[in-house]
C-alpha cells in the first residue's frame, strides 16, 4: 500500500491545480502526504546517523536549516522520505538484534 502513496501524492498535486473545491481537497491531501514524507525523511536521517560522532551537529544543522531555509531543505528531506517509499533505505540489522538501547 505505501508504495502507491507517491502516486496518490502526484494525483493530489494535480487535483490542486484544477480549481474550486477540488483544488482545496487536493491541496489538503497533498499537504498531509507531504508532511508525512517530511517526517519519514527525518526518521531516516535520525536512523542513518545513529552512533556517529557528528550526529548531534548534523541534526542541529538540519533542523536549523529547515527552520531558516524552510523550503529548500524541507523539500530535500521530503524527497528522502519519498525515496524510502520507493526504494527502502532502512535495512534490518544483521544478527537478529533489535535497535540499540533495547
Amino acid at each position: 500500500m505505501e508504495r502507491r502513496l507517491p502516486l496518490a501524492l502526484l494525483a493530489a498535486m494535480f487535483l490542486s491545480s484544477i480549481g474550486g473545491f477540488t483544488a482545496m481537497a487536493g491541496a489538503a491531501f497533498s499537504g498531509t502526504l507531504l508532511f508525512a514524507y517530511i517526517l519519514m525523511g527525518l526518521a531516516i536521517i535520525h536512523y542513518t546517523t545513529r552512533g556517529a560522532a557528528w550526529r548531534s551537529f548534523a541534526l542541529w544543522a538540519l533542523y536549523a536549516g529547515m527552520f531558516i531555509i524552510s523550503g529548500g531543505v524541507t523539500l530535500i528531506v521530503a524527497l528522502i522520505g519519498l525515496l524510502d517509499a520507493v526504494f527502502p533505505l532502512r535495512r534490518p540489522q544483521q544478527g537478529g538484534q533489535g535497535p540499540p538501547g533495547t
